[in-house]
C-alpha cells in the first residue's frame, strides 16, 4: 500500500514537470524519475505488458535502424548518440512507466493533474506579459532562462515564448474533449475553460490557436476510433468553447491588446515565404531528395540559412522524412495504425471510459501540433505517445 502510494506520488510528479517545465531541471526530473522507475520495478505484481513493450521495441528497431544508416554516413556521432539516447534507451523506460500505470486506477488523478498543470502554466504566462511591461522582478533570470520564457505584445498580438506552451497542445485536446462529453459541467469546470482558452490566446501560438478553432474536426475523428456516435460535436462546440472564445476576445479587445488586423496578417503570414517554418519546408524537402528511401541517416545535417550544419528544425515530420526516407516513414506509420485500428476494434466490444478518450485527443493534438514544432525531440512530450499503445491494452486482460 505505501508502495502504491509513493508510485501515485511519484507519477503526478513527472507528469506535471514534464507538462509545467518541459525541456528544463533535467537532473532534478532525472532524480524523480530513478525513483519512480526503481518503486515501479519493486512492485510485487509488476509485469510489463506485451504490448506496450512490443510497440516501443518496434520504435526503437526503426530507430536503430536510423542510427545505423547515420553510421554508414559518418554523421555527426554527438548527434547519433542523441537518437540513441531518445530512440532506444528512452523508448524503453517509457514502457516501463506506462506499463506500471495500468495497474493503477489513473482515472481519480490524471484530469486533476492536468488541470493543476493548466493553472500553473497560466500563471506563469500572465506574470510573464506583465513583468515584461513593468519594473517588478517577479521571475529570477535564472527562472526564465532555464525555461525560455521570452514574453510580449508587438503587433497586435501577445507574444509568449516558453517550453510549456509546447504542453498546451496535449492539455487543451484532453480537456476539450473531457468537457464536451462531461455529463454535466459544473462552475468551476467553466473557470477551467476560461483559463484554457485564455492561455491558448496568450501563447500566441498560431499552430495551437489553429487546432482550437478546428477541435470539432479532431473530436469526430476521436470518436470514430471509440466507436462513439455522437453527431453534436458542433453543438457542444458552440454551446461550450465557443462562448468563452468570444469572452476572451471581448476582454482582450477592451483592454487594448487584440488587434484584429495585425492577427489577420500574422495568419496569413504563416502561409508566405516570409515565415520561418515555410524555408525550411524547402531546405528539408531538398535533402529528402538526396537521400529519399533510406534517408540521411539519425544525425543527418543541413545548411540552414547560413546557420551552418544542424540538425535542428521545427518542422519533426519533414524531418523524420529526410533522416529516415520513405522506407522509415512507412514503417512508423504501420505501428502507429496497428493501435489505434485495434482500439477501434476493441471499442466495439469494450467500454473506454471518458479519461482514456481525452487522453487519446491529447495525444492527437500534440501530434498534429507536432507537425510544426519540434516536440517529438524532447523526451518530456515524447513520453505522451506512450498513451496510444496504453490505451490499447487497457481491456487486454478483461
Amino acid at each position: 500500500m505505501i508502495i502504491n502510494n509513493i508510485i501515485i506520488f511519484l507519477s503526478i510528479l513527472f507528469i506535471e514537470s514534464n507538462l509545467i517545465f518541459p525541456r528544463a531541471y533535467p537532473y532534478l526530473k532525472l532524480i524523480n524519475l530513478i525513483f519512480l522507475l526503481i518503486f515501479i520495478l519493486c512492485k510485487n505484481n509488476f509485469k510489463i505488458d506485451k504490448n506496450i513493450l512490443f510497440f516501443f521495441i518496434q520504435i526503437s528497431l526503426i530507430n536503430l535502424f536510423g542510427v545505423f544508416v547515420g553510421l554508414v554516413y559518418n554523421n555527426n556521432f554527438e548527434f547519433i548518440w542523441d537518437g540513441i539516447r531518445l530512440g532506444i534507451i528512452f523508448q524503453l523506460i517509457i514502457a516501463v512507466l506506462w506499463s506500471g500505470l495500468l495497474s493503477f486506477n489513473y482515472k481519480i488523478f490524471l484530469t486533476i493533474a492536468i488541470k493543476t498543470a493548466l493553472g500553473v502554466i497560466f500563471i506563469i504566462s500572465v506574470i510573464s506579459v506583465i513583468q515584461e511591461y513593468t519594473e517588478v522582478q517577479f521571475f529570477s533570470d535564472s527562472f526564465i532562462k532555464e525555461n525560455g520564457i521570452r514574453a510580449g505584445i508587438r503587433n497586435g498580438f501577445v507574444q509568449l515564448t516558453a517550453g510549456s506552451i509546447g504542453s498546451l497542445f496535449f492539455i487543451s485536446g484532453y480537456l476539450i474533449y473531457y468537457y464536451f462529453y462531461s455529463y454535466q459541467i459544473k462552475f468551476y469546470d467553466k473557470i477551467v475553460l476560461v483559463l484554457l482558452l485564455a492561455t491558448v490566446f496568450l501563447s500566441g501560438r498560431r499552430a495551437l490557436e489553429f487546432i482550437v478553432i478546428l477541435s470539432p474536426l479532431l473530436l469526430k475523428f476521436n470518436n470514430f476510433l471509440f466507436n462513439v456516435n455522437n453527431n453534436k460535436v458542433l453543438f457542444y462546440y458552440f454551446k461550450i468553447l465557443f462562448p468563452f472564445f468570444l469572452v476572451i476576445i471581448v476582454i482582450m479587445y477592451h483592454f487594448d491588446i487584440l488587434y484584429l488586423d495585425d492577427i489577420y496578417n500574422r495568419f496569413i503570414s504563416a502561409f508566405s515565404g516570409v515565415d520561418d517554418r515555410h524555408s525550411q519546408i524547402f531546405i528539408l524537402l531538398n535533402g529528402f531528395i538526396n537521400f529519399p528511401i533510406f534517408g540521411s541517416g539519425i544525425g543527418g545535417v543541413l545548411d540552414y540559412e547560413g546557420r551552418g550544419p544542424t540538425n535542428n528544425f521545427e518542422l519533426s515530420y519533414l524531418q523524420i522524412l529526410f533522416n529516415f526516407g520513405i522506407f522509415g516513414c512507412i514503417l512508423y506509420a504501420i505501428v502507429f495504425f496497428i493501435q489505434l485500428y485495434n482500439i477501434r476494434l476493441k471499442s466495439k466490444n469494450y467500454i473506454y471510459s471518458i479519461e482514456d478518450k481525452s487522453l487519446l485527443n491529447g495525444v492527437l493534438f500534440l501530434i498534429i501540433g507536432s507537425f510544426t514544432n519540434p516536440y517529438l525531440s524532447s523526451f518530456d512530450f515524447l513520453f505522451f505517445l506512450g498513451a496510444i499503445p496504453f490505451i490499447n491494452s487497457i481491456h487486454n486482460n478483461d
